[in-house]
């Protein structure tokens, strides 16, 4: 912009009021971008436990039936 004569007063009296403003909003879309990292592994990992409680649940649910089903031939083969 100085070199272009675009606002070239204004950069030069302000230098340093711009540099201090332009590494703010890197350092405020640097910061965004981790925020929203960290929410993405948050969300995975929050899918992985959803995903390992719906398999623990599984198992029990087919646990169960399977004690059903035992004790449902037990009752056949005393009533055969």
């Amino acid at each position: 912009c100085i070199e272009e004569d675009v606002l070239r007063e204004f950069f030069l009296t302000r230098r340093n009021e711009v540099e201090k403003v332009t590494q703010l909003d890197f350092t405020f879309e640097t910061r965004e971008k981790y925020i929203r990292r960290d929410a993405r592994e948050e969300g995975y990992e929050e899918g992985r436990k959803e995903e390992r409680v719906n398999t623990e649940r599984e198992r029990k649910r087919a646990e169960a039936a399977e004690e059903e089903v035992k004790r449902l031939r037990k009752l056949l083969e005393q009533k055969g």
